[in-house]
């Protein structure tokens, strides 16, 4: 184990043909252990994982993407990691953008870095473009900081934010939730430029309107049972 440098931490659903090209893209480095969070996948997923060294931890049944997320922060809490890097599983992220990441959180004094794919979206699916920049939107406003990417998932936070943010949500609306929390509770935030990578092949589990009515009854809840 590598304390000093952070848990890169991959929630996963059916990734496995995808996976070992991310997975060997990170390692490659040679500088972050990687956990694995299979949530509850069917396909070959943990076969792809065992074929390299890294941990996993296993869901039997879909719980969702904030429920893997909090499996992997217990992981990291538990066995004294400073701080993680999230990184999704389907190859939207270059070990390189890791690199910006981690080297922006050195040079600062933010306690969450999020990747920014929207200063050049190329690729991106035009609703994705278009309800990813709502959301973004509404909640930099909400929250007096500027976030343009806010349902990106990469992002490296501090070991404080991890014991102190309270993750409720399940699904894809854990990405704003995590954000709007630790505004809440005066941490710092910095956006950097990475790639945007789509996949034509690659099947999304995100559903940009279903998520996006999630992340606006999440709002709804936080601001009529504060």
């Amino acid at each position: 184990m590598n304390l000093d440098n952070p848990l890169v931490i991959i929630p996963v659903h059916n990734e496995a043909r995808l996976l070992g090209g991310v997975l060997k893209d990170i390692l490659r480095l040679n500088m972050f252990d990687v956990l694995v969070v299979d949530d509850g996948s069917h396909d070959k997923t943990c076969e792809v994982v065992n074929l390299y060294n890294v941990v996993l931890i296993k869901n039997n049944v879909n719980l969702g993407k904030g429920a893997a997320l909090k499996r992997g922060f217990d992981y990291a809490l538990e066995n004294g990691y400073q701080s993680v890097i999230t990184v999704d599983g389907d190859g939207q992220h270059k070990s390189e953008d890791l690199l910006i990441v981690y080297q922006a959180f050195l040079d600062s004094e933010s306690d969450i870095i999020i990747g920014n794919r929207m200063w050049c979206p190329l690729g991106m699916p035009k609703i994705r473009k278009v309800t990813n920049f709502l959301m973004s939107k509404l909640l930099s406003r909400l929250t007096g900081t500027r976030i343009p990417d806010s349902q990106c998932g990469l992002k490296l936070i501090r070991r404080r934010i991890l014991s102190d943010v309270n993750i409720s949500s399940n699904k894809f609306e854990v990405e704003s939730e995590i954000l709007f929390q630790s505004i809440q509770k005066d941490y710092k935030i910095k956006s950097v430029n990475i790639s945007s990578i789509y996949i034509p092949e690659r099947k999304s589990h995100i559903r940009p309107l279903q998520d996006t009515v999630r992340f606006f009854k999440y709002l709804v809840k936080i601001f009529f049972n504060k």
